[in-house]
This record gives C-alpha cells, sequence and structure tokens, in this order.
C-alpha cells in the first residue's frame, strides 16, 4: 500500500504529479484508462463536484502513459450526465487535456459477477469502464447527509448506470463492497482541494484543504481521509462492512 498527501500551494498540478509518484502510478497503468470523478451536480460546486483542473492535470499526465484516457459518469437522479459535463466545464477541459467523455448511463451494458459479491450478482454496468485495463477514481473528501462520510469507495455508486439506483440504498454496505469487488480501481486520487463538513454531499459548508492524495487502497485512502477530516472511520456503515468482511475474505 502507498499513498501520498501533499499540499497544492505551489500548484495543483505539482501537488498532483508528486502524489501520483508517492503513489507509483506507473504500476497502475496501461492501455485504455478509465477516471471516474465526482459530478452530484450539474453546475460545478468546490467541495461537492471534482474540481476540474484537477481532472485537466490528471488526463494530461496519463495521455502520455496510456493509450486512451475516458472520463464517465453516469445521469443524476434529477439530471442527465451530458449537461453536468457542459455546466461544469469538464468535457471541455478534458478534451483539451486529450481525454474524452461519455455518459456511462448511455453506454452498451454487460453483466458481471464475482463470487464475492453479496448484492450484484450477474449486475449489468457500463462496457466501457468493465473493459478499461485500469479504473481510476477521482472522488472528492465529504460529509454525506445519508452516510456520513463520502470519498473512494462512495465514489464508486455512480458507476451504476440506472439513474434510480436509490433503490440499492437499503442494502448501500453491500453494494459498496460489491462495486469494490468488481471494479477493483487501481489508482485513487482524492481531490482535496475543496472539502465539505455538514449537510453534503453537495449543501453543506465548503472548506479550503489544498491538498491532492493518491493512493493504491481505496479503504485505506478513505481511513485516512476519515482522520483528516476528524471522523471515526468505523462510524461509517459500509466502512466497517467491508472492513469485517475483508478480513474473513
Amino acid at each position: 500500500m502507498k499513498i501520498g498527501v501533499f499540499k497544492t500551494d505551489e500548484s495543483i498540478e505539482s501537488a498532483l504529479k508528486k502524489a501520483l509518484k508517492a503513489a507509483d502510478l506507473t504500476q497502475h497503468i496501461r492501455g485504455t484508462v478509465f477516471i471516474k470523478p465526482n459530478l452530484c451536480s450539474k453546475y460545478y460546486i468546490r467541495g461537492a463536484v471534482t474540481n476540474p483542473y484537477v481532472l485537466y492535470h490528471l488526463v494530461r499526465i496519463l495521455r502520455d502513459k496510456a493509450e486512451e484516457v475516458i472520463v464517465g459518469e453516469s445521469d443524476g437522479y434529477n439530471y442527465c450526465c451530458n449537461t453536468a459535463f457542459s455546466l461544469t466545464g469538464v468535457k471541455k477541459i478534458v478534451e483539451k487535456a486529450g481525454g474524452k467523455t461519455i455518459n456511462l448511463s448511455e453506454d452498451e451494458i454487460v453483466k458481471v459477477q464475482n463470487k464475492k459479491t453479496y448484492i450484484l450478482h450477474n449486475y449489468p454496468l457500463p462496457k466501457t469502464l468493465i473493459e478499461a485495463d485500469s479504473v481510476i477514481d477521482v472522488p472528492v473528501m465529504k460529509t454525506h447527509e445519508f452516510t456520513n462520510f463520502s470519498c473512494a469507495i462512495k465514489n464508486m455508486f455512480g458507476c451504476i448506470p440506472d439513474d434510480r439506483r436509490i433503490f440499492l440504498h437499503p442494502w448501500f454496505s453491500m453494494v459498496m463492497h460489491d462495486l469494490l469487488v468488481l471494479l477493483n480501481p487501481k489508482l485513487v486520487v482524492v481531490d482535496a482541494t475543496y472539502s465539505m463538513e455538514g449537510n453534503g454531499p453537495n449543501r453543506g459548508i465548503v472548506v479550503p484543504m489544498n491538498l491532492i492524495l493518491a493512493g493504491n487502497d481505496a479503504f485505506a485512502i478513505d481511513k485516512l481521509c476519515c482522520e483528516i477530516m476528524g471522523i471515526d472511520w468505523k462510524d461509517v456503515c459500509y466502512l466497517q462492512f467491508i472492513d469485517k468482511h475483508q478480513r474473513e475474505e
């Protein structure tokens, strides 16, 4: 397990490069790279939506090491992902950096399975995501009104293409476990340029953190981000569930 944590005082690009080097980027990136940001709003909200400039510099760095870089997100409950790509500026800035964007809710679907899953058996997920050689998770470090905390693992919930994925909430801890098993992100890059406390994920208090974190273990990253935010990770139900069942497996 390797994790890098760096201040963005000099620049986002500099902090990102240092964090990626500390996380041993070259060991995890090849072929087609899929990036999953957090676009929980059709507008850019600091501390809620992944900073477009973090994505810009990340795509630029990866274009020198990968064959193709794709940034993808699914439709939200009350907005189309294509609108979010446009209004947040993510589509324009990703394309400027040499990547492309995709709406996962419009992608071809393939069914995936793993004997370790609890809920998501033979489950339909976007083909582009499943067939990527490397998955990079790019969450925002913040609070969440329903789950208390949101970062690396919670961000993968948006990989489910159904915009009514909220119906899975009664089994949320198991769903988070299953997505971690099925998607197995090779790298996590946490956008903590701004964080959020209070009524997250998008209506809380914005907190400038000026940090970029990178690592190759989503669970370890989430535990560290909880510590930074002053949250006991054992109070986050899905993290407690994943910890228990990973040890059993």
